[in-house]
């Protein structure tokens, strides 16, 4: 979406995760699709990682550090759109986000986009001066749900096992994987 947004001449963009590393890959990511280097069209800042530039037109950046930018700046005047991905992760800095935002939408020239799979819209847009709903149908797809039926010693190395498992005894099919933090992620 922020992509379209660019397209649309909208200007500077941001888009707010709500946790850092899922930032950081759709940065890198929409940076490839746009065959761009991160950090020059593409970019994100999250805490101590800043993958910007002064030529930055699309920024993906934690709830946290959008906060950030606007104790700096209210108006968050460099940009011209905000896309709030995932709006229904909700936590402290989100709510104050989206808060902070509506004043923002109410001041000046700005476009807000919030997005999220599994909002009460209705209550989104009410509390958004009765903004416009956009319903995008999705897919859904048949899931087999694996459990293990004792306690593991190293449930990541177990993970990792069961997906080489399902890999080599099952028809193709994707495999999705949920750890408790970025810390697991990043050490698969």
């Amino acid at each position: 979406l922020p992509q379209y947004l660019l397209e649309a001449g909208y200007g500077k963009i941001a888009c707010t995760q709500p946790r850092r590393l899922a930032a950081m890959s759709v940065g890198e990511r929409v940076a490839v699709e746009m065959n761009v280097r991160c950090g020059q069209q593409v970019g994100y800042k999250v805490r101590f990682d800043d993958k910007t530039s002064d030529k930055t037109e699309i920024e993906f950046v934690t709830d946290g550090m959008m906060l950030k930018e606007l104790s700096s700046d209210p108006e968050l005047s460099e940009y011209h759109a905000v896309m709030v991905d995932e709006a229904h992760e909700r936590s402290v800095n989100t709510d104050v986000l989206l808060g902070v935002l509506k004043q923002v939408v109410r001041r000046r020239d700005f476009k807000l986009v919030v997005t999220s799979a599994t909002m009460d819209v209705e209550k989104f847009s009410r509390f958004f001066d009765n903004a416009p709903i956009f319903t995008i149908p999705g897919r859904t797809f048949d899931v087999e749900t694996e459990w293990e039926r004792s306690p593991v010693a190293d449930y990541v190395e177990q993970a990792v096992f069961k997906v080489m498992e399902i890999h080599l005894q099952k028809p193709k099919g994707d495999i999705l994987v949920f750890m408790t933090g970025e810390d697991d992620v990043e050490c698969t």
